[in-house]
């Protein structure tokens, strides 16, 4: 499980699924401010969050390591964001829009779809944004 943290300090953490403390890890705390977007991949097992006050949109591997920045030139408000395949897609709260560009290098932007109302979420439904189940006895 992961979340933002919108305690004192901002940061991303994870646990295990029953909220035992003990497996409670930061992930990012550095560089963070409105971490308001988590979405994680699990074909390449990363993680992508925005930063609506830094206006960013970065990732890092499911350990908060090899972090990078995607996208910080014209992110004016991201709020929810989303992975599939080769695009990460994004609300944007200040152009009432939903915005796509490459998940790796933040290049071949467009905008989905304008003159929505507060686009509060977004979700992508396909089989292929969850792994497998595996049964453990």
């Amino acid at each position: 499980m992961f979340w933002t943290d919108w305690g004192e300090t901002p940061k991303i953490e994870k646990c295990g699924m029953n909220g035992d403390t003990n497996t409670r890890q930061v992930l990012v705390s550095t560089n963070i401010l409105w971490p308001n977007a988590l979405a994680v991949d699990y074909t390449i097992d990363r993680i992508w969050w925005a930063d609506a006050k830094l206006h960013t949109i970065e990732s890092s591997d499911l350990h908060g390591k090899n972090r990078r920045i995607i996208l910080s030139e014209n992110i004016n408000h991201p709020f929810a964001l989303t992975i599939f395949q080769s695009h990460i897609y994004w609300t944007d709260w200040h152009h009432n829009a939903i915005n796509k560009a490459n998940k790796f290098t933040g290049e071949e932007r467009s905008v989905v779809i304008e003159n929505l109302f507060s686009p509060m979420d977004i979700h992508v439904h396909h089989r292929q944004r969850q792994p497998t189940g595996r049964i453990h006895y």
